[in-house]
């Protein structure tokens, strides 16, 4: 334990592997600890920091920076105890979870963005049709690219949902086919080379041209709302919340769920249902449905 006059250093003599997955994940921790990230990086309280640093800066949202911090301070906790835990991270500020937004783009929004984005809309419009994180959007190679089923397989993932498939088609699989024609990519070239850096300048760019600038930064349209945009849709389409999760790359259905107020409120998949256990009524049925009910068909 430390003593009440040292500073917050401590060394973690954990094996890398005992690391829970989730914080290794798409390579955060690597970026920020170097090729050295193992517990032992963890003994200062500024490498933590630029941790949340860097996650802010992978566009990542409030709940999971929340995650990937909660991990790292149970490591903290079982190796040392609450109180060192408690020192260590005192000067670690996250962001606030309550009332996450969920801001997406509408139809109109989207062709807005469309009609200004230029070469940029390609990038974009497949995140759009598949709610990637920006970061496996850029981790995308064109062997992950099945064009024989209309799909992208996401190989990694930052959460411990791991490898995935995403079904794509329409215009943005056809202008991924015509990007990799027209560039000459090879199976393990990846599909873009540019830097995140890049991406949030372009973004800024294309929101303004857009008009989709807001004077409260809070509420600014941000690249990673591209995310929402595709949750929120498939939503509204109906799609269960179970399949969603498993496209989103959620670990945890309560994550999901957030989109859940989106789905349409489908009477007549309750009246067939009904329907389904004989429990509709009566002055709904045909003729031929209640001689056969009478018949006890």
């Amino acid at each position: 334990d430390l003593s009440p006059g040292e500073p917050r250093m401590m060394s973690l003599a954990v094996d890398p592997a005992m690391i829970p997955p989730g914080i290794l994940g798409h390579g955060i921790l690597r970026s920020a600890a170097g090729p050295k990230a193992t517990g032992e990086w963890l003994k200062n309280s500024a490498n933590l920091q630029e941790l949340v640093k860097l996650l802010r800066d992978e566009g990542v949202c409030p709940g999971t920076e929340a995650v990937y911090m909660a991990k790292i301070k149970a490591l903290v906790r079982d190796t040392f105890g609450k109180e060192a835990r408690r020192r260590l991270f005192e000067d670690v500020t996250l962001r606030r979870v309550e009332n996450e937004r969920t801001r997406y783009l509408t139809l109109k929004e989207i062709a807005r963005v469309r009609d200004v984005a230029d070469d940029w809309w390609m990038p974009i419009s497949l995140s759009i049709a598949t709610g990637l994180r920006q970061s496996e959007t850029l981790r995308v190679r064109v062997q992950d690219i099945d064009f024989e089923d209309s799909g992208v397989v996401v190989p990694e993932s930052k959460t411990p949902a791991g490898k995935r498939r995403i079904p794509l088609g329409g215009a943005p699989l056809d202008l991924v086919a015509e990007f990799i024609e027209e560039e000459e990519l090879d199976e393990r070239d990846l599909l873009f080379t540019f830097s995140a850096n890049s991406v949030s300048k372009a973004w800024q760019n294309i929101r303004t041209l857009a008009g989709l600038d807001h004077e409260d930064p809070k509420q600014q349209v941000r690249w990673h709302d591209l995310r929402h945009t595709y949750a929120v849709h498939c939503a509204r389409a109906g799609m269960p919340m179970v399949e969603l999760k498993q496209r989103m790359g959620h670990s945890d259905l309560k994550t999901t769920m957030r989109y859940s107020k989106y789905a349409p409120n489908d009477r007549q998949a309750y009246e067939r249902a009904l329907e389904g256990m004989g429990l509709e009524s009566e002055s709904t049925l045909s003729s031929d449905q209640q001689s056969n009910r009478e018949g006890g068909e």
